[in-house]
């Protein structure tokens, strides 16, 4: 759900992330986290972006 939302977006600030899928900071956090570790995505700045996406 959140890589999805952010792979459509291009790219979501926490706040965003949580506002757009109705979901609370610990689960947006908890799932960030988790697809951080499987190198899915990338933190740059404040802003969650899906790995292909952070390389361009």
């Amino acid at each position: 759900m959140v890589y999805n939302y952010l792979h459509l977006a291009q790219g979501a600030r926490l706040s965003e992330i949580e506002a757009e899928l109705g979901i609370n900071r610990f689960q947006a956090v908890d799932a960030l986290r988790s697809l951080i570790q499987k190198d899915l995505i990338v933190k740059q700045d404040r802003t969650y972006l899906i790995q292909e996406e952070a390389v361009l």
